[in-house]
């Protein structure tokens, strides 16, 4: 893998871990960014253990008192790789991506942000 897709990849998919422990509910939204991580062929993107999960929730819980700041800065770096991902579409490890990934993504991404700044709003 190209040290330049690689983490591009590798962004995305901890992006989009973030925004699952962030963004639990609507349910609807939160099985869509399960799905969206479940549906990259990326070995990296394959579920957690439970202990690994709750690690994680435990570590992401104590970085900022102020969540729907982090979710919005997360859902902006998955957009931003994703970008990158898509300016070289032959890569191998990219065309690997199914057909309509790309644009599922975003409206995901879309709709979680949508959530965070009603949420933010209302607080």
């Amino acid at each position: 893998m190209v040290p330049l897709v690689a983490a591009q990849i590798r962004s995305v998919i901890e992006g989009i871990r973030l925004l699952e422990t962030l963004v639990t509910a609507p349910l609807g939204l939160y099985s869509d960014l399960k799905m969206l991580r479940e549906s990259l062929p990326y070995s990296e993107a394959a579920d957690l253990t439970r202990e690994q999960t709750a690690a994680r929730r435990g570590a992401y819980a104590g970085l900022t008192d102020r969540p729907s700041g982090l979710a919005l800065a997360a859902i902006s770096s998955v957009r931003a790789s994703i970008g990158v991902l898509e300016v070289v579409p032959d890569d191998p490890d990219v065309a690997r991506l199914r057909a309509g990934w790309i644009e599922q993504a975003r409206r995901v991404l879309d709709r979680a942000e949508r959530k965070v700044r009603s949420d933010r709003c209302a607080e």
